[in-house]
């Protein structure tokens, strides 16, 4: 193991359904690290969202496991986890929930990544909603990508 001592910061602006997220992870002990995090968020009331982040690691001698990566639920839903990885990682989901305030629902969604390669995935995917909703909402998601198929259980929404 080698020590990285840092710092790790991070600001929240707006309210649930837009807001925009920056964390700064920067390591200067054992190797230089600087790492930067953006991500927008907005869900409309009726359903239809989307969530762009912006990754970026273009300063860094840290082992593998801190670089940014994608999938397995952190950013893209259809890739099994940390499948996608690159020193710059640029990742977008876009969804239109069905009947988000009842108990049963669905939606359908498209994601995609740039990397050092590009991914485009879609699919579709079923909720049932527990009070108290979103935390509870159990969901379960299958869609096709460059990738192959991919299937995702979870509890709570993707954003």
């Amino acid at each position: 193991p080698i020590p990285a001592h840092g710092l790790t910061m991070g600001l929240q602006l707006g309210p649930e359904h837009a807001r925009i997220v920056q964390r700064l992870d920067a390591s200067f002990a054992a190797y230089m690290h600087i790492r930067s995090t953006t991500t927008i968020q907005y869900r409309h009331p009726i359903g239809l969202g989307f969530q762009l982040n912006a990754d970026l690691c273009p300063i860094s001698e840290a082992p593998w496991w801190r670089q940014p990566s994608a999938g397995g639920g952190l950013y893209l839903r259809l890739p099994f986890a940390q499948r996608i990885r690159a020193k710059n990682l640029y990742t977008g989901t876009f969804e239109w929930q069905i009947l988000p305030k009842q108990t049963f629902g669905g939606v359908f969604f498209a994601e995609g990544a740039y990397g050092d390669n590009l991914y485009a995935g879609a699919g579709v995917g079923a909720r049932i909603r527990i009070p108290p909703s979103p935390n509870n909402n159990l969901r379960l998601d299958i869609g096709y990508s460059t990738l192959g198929w991919g299937i995702y259980a979870d509890i709570g929404e993707q954003f």
